[in-house]
């Protein structure tokens, strides 16, 4: 009998399952300013974006990751933003 592996809690590659999120939540976004707001649409594209929000905090270690950022935007965040910019293009090693 073949043992399976043990497999790990984390994807090889977080980056690339971040960047996926993004684009579902993005699009998830674009689909309650479409549709009723308050309506059976608008709740179920809520619940994803929930979601896929609970899981990039898995992922990232950063409760709110794809946090919208305003116009005034100090020097810190921005330099965060970078970084995680960075290492969902592979340009900077995923680490936790």
């Amino acid at each position: 009998m073949v043992r399976r592996a043990t497999r790990s809690e984390m994807p090889s590659d977080p980056a690339v399952a971040v960047r996926a999120l993004r684009a579902c939540r993005a699009a998830m976004i674009s689909v309650c300013g479409q549709v009723k707001p308050m309506g059976a649409a608008y709740h179920g594209a809520n619940m994803v974006v929930a979601a896929i929000d609970g899981f990039a905090a898995f992922l990232t270690g950063q409760r709110h990751y794809f946090q919208d950022i305003g116009s005034t935007m100090s020097e810190g965040r921005r330099e965060l933003l970078e970084d995680q910019k960075a290492r969902e293009n592979g340009e900077k090693p995923w680490d936790l």
